[in-house]
């Protein structure tokens, strides 16, 4: 007899979209720690960063990065600005079955990167990290933006009678469909 539910497709490819603005101090680590991170658990994946209008030398350090990794794939915001229009400019380069939204700053672990392909795998359409839950957290976080940001995401579970904790946080993964 065999098992009525259906298996999930397997992924192929993570795409990590991350949205860049000035980021010259820390995008080369980023890149580089979550190229080496994937890598070493054999998730196949491309990097795509988006340089949303960076007036630093954020791509020009994304184009001597793009010589030696052949996963970085740096693409340049020349419209409009913002976070949203980044992570949609990204997601226009994108060439995987399944997509991480991560920030620049190494403010999300790369070692979380791996742990939401696996549970994508597992059939998930999509994957939420919460920063307000055991084994969650914030690091240098301005007191008064994270009282704000509680509290919006309180208005929001409650508004919207949700479970989750940290809708504000842009740190998810989706399967592509």
């Amino acid at each position: 007899m065999s098992d009525p539910t259906p298996q999930p497709r397997s992924l192929s490819l993570l795409s990590v979209v991350i949205p860049a603005r000035n980021e010259e101090g820390c995008i080369c680590s980023t890149v580089e720690h979550l190229h080496l991170e994937l890598r070493l658990h054999n998730v196949p994946h491309e990097i795509i960063v988006v340089d949303d209008g960076s007036t630093d030398r954020t791509w020009e350090l994304l184009i001597q990065i793009k010589a030696g990794l052949p996963e970085l794939v740096p693409v340049k915001n020349e419209e409009l600005h913002g976070f949203g229009r980044a992570v949609v400019r990204g997601f226009d380069h994108m060439k995987g079955d399944a997509v991480v939204i991560m920030m620049a700053d190494e403010s999300d672990d790369c070692r979380d990167v791996v742990r939401y392909w696996e549970e994508l795998n597992k059939g998930w359409d999509c994957v939420f990290g919460s920063r307000f839950v055991k084994g969650g957290g914030t690091v240098d976080y301005p007191k008064i933006k994270l009282f704000i940001n509680r509290i919006a995401n309180f208005f929001l579970k409650t508004l919207f009678a949700i479970r989750l904790n940290d809708t504000t946080n842009a740190f998810k993964a989706y399967r592509v469909k």
